[in-house]
């Protein structure tokens, strides 16, 4: 078990995201500008097998259908008789009196309908999972600008300040460490921020069943 009480400093920081990542998700918010364009949710494999089952079911409906009307059979012969050869040919067609396969297509019917309601539950369950990803994308991009703009510039201007009064002997030990300590707190909510962001991000990325690399 790892003891917890040794000291450990970090090696590495969050910085902001870099062109590949910025790229991505500018992509990905792209092709959800307005409108959600149905070209966009066929991407996902959710809604690809939702509507392949869909047209699987009509095709299993149409099939139902067409054997209501039974085939007809074609035979054929030769005969001779009485020194005349003659060739034969016979149409035969069944009369569906009773059988018009009636339970079955009911069933093909049915069935039909589940499936395209499902479809239609996982395409409007995609947009909302798309649309929910883009306003996260949009919020913690404008959290991580807003951070870069109104505070953390300001907190470290506001910590070198002080440091360079306390250097010089103008402010005090605890005037420091107060400075450096809201320095520290803000650059906690910006890490977050820029967190929160890239995982955003990467779920818009998910939710429009892109590859991040792209």
């Amino acid at each position: 078990m790892t003891d917890l009480r040794q000291s450990f400093r970090p090696t590495d920081t969050l910085t902001a995201m870099d062109a590949s990542e910025t790229k991505a998700i500018t992509m990905a918010a792209s092709m959800v500008t307005g409108p959600l364009p149905d070209a966009t949710i066929a991407q996902r494999p959710d809604v690809t097998a939702a509507r392949l089952a869909a047209q699987q079911a009509d095709t299993a409906t149409r099939l139902q259908r067409a054997l209501r009307t039974p085939s007809p059979t074609i035979g054929g012969g030769y005969r001779h008789a009485d020194g005349q050869a003659s060739a034969i040919v016979a149409v035969t067609m069944p009369l569906p009196l009773f059988n018009r396969n009636q339970g079955e297509v009911i069933r093909a019917q049915a069935e039909q309908q589940r499936v395209q309601y499902e479809a239609v539950v996982v395409e409007r369950a995609a947009t909302l999972e798309i649309q929910q990803a883009l306003n996260a994308v949009e919020i913690n991009r404008e959290r991580v600008a807003y951070i870069e703009r109104e505070c953390l510039t300001s907190a470290r201007e506001s910590r070198d300040v002080v440091l360079a009064s306390y250097r010089l002997g103008a402010a005090n030990l605890i005037d420091f460490l107060d400075a450096q300590r809201a320095f520290r707190d803000t650059l906690h909510t910006y890490n977050q921020a820029l967190f929160e962001q890239r995982v955003s991000g990467a779920s818009l990325v998910a939710a429009l069943g892109l590859d991040g690399s792209r």
